[in-house]
């Protein structure tokens, strides 16, 4: 362990670094009361969610969002803003997800531009469609985007 300078010059043993193991991102993405999300398709199970995925090196959390939505989407945006971020912390490290507000500024809607593949399609939901295929806390998230009385949040989770 590190020693650093306590107040009144004592030293003081310092806690070691907690690493942030994971990164994650998504985007909501609204147009005429209906918001996108993405089928993804894994090996043992499928799902609906956000536009979005995992930082690469190198990369900052807006980078990675429009990265992931031209990718998993074809689609072109430009982030409006931070809706959310979610903080967890475990005895064993920290990760990190946003979830940002965005705009399509272009591109085409397609899904084969996933280079891991999971994405099997595109669908525009109204919040009533998307309450039947997302979780109530991204449900939530778009309900205070699109009523626009969405609020940048934090939440930090102790685990």
């Amino acid at each position: 362990m590190d020693q650093v300078a306590a107040a009144g010059g004592e030293i003081a043993e310092a806690a070691p670094a907690m690493v942030i193991d994971g990164c994650g991102v998504g985007v909501l993405l609204p147009r005429d009361h209906r918001f996108l999300l993405v089928h993804n398709v894994g090996r043992r199970h499928t799902w609906w969610s956000l536009p979005g995925g995992r930082l690469e090196t190198g990369e900052t959390l807006g980078e990675a969002a429009i990265r992931e939505a031209r990718e998993e989407t074809g689609l072109e945006i430009r982030l409006g803003g931070l809706l959310w971020l979610r903080e967890r912390v475990r005895p064993t490290g920290r990760s990190l997800s946003a979830i940002f507000l965005g705009e399509v500024v272009g591109g085409r809607e397609d899904t084969g531009g996933d280079p891991v593949g999971v994405i099997g399609a595109l669908r525009w939901v109204t919040l009533e469609e998307a309450a039947e295929l997302i979780e109530p806390e991204l449900l939530e998230i778009a309900v205070g985007a699109l009523d626009c009385a969405a609020a940048s949040a934090y939440l930090s989770v102790r685990e």
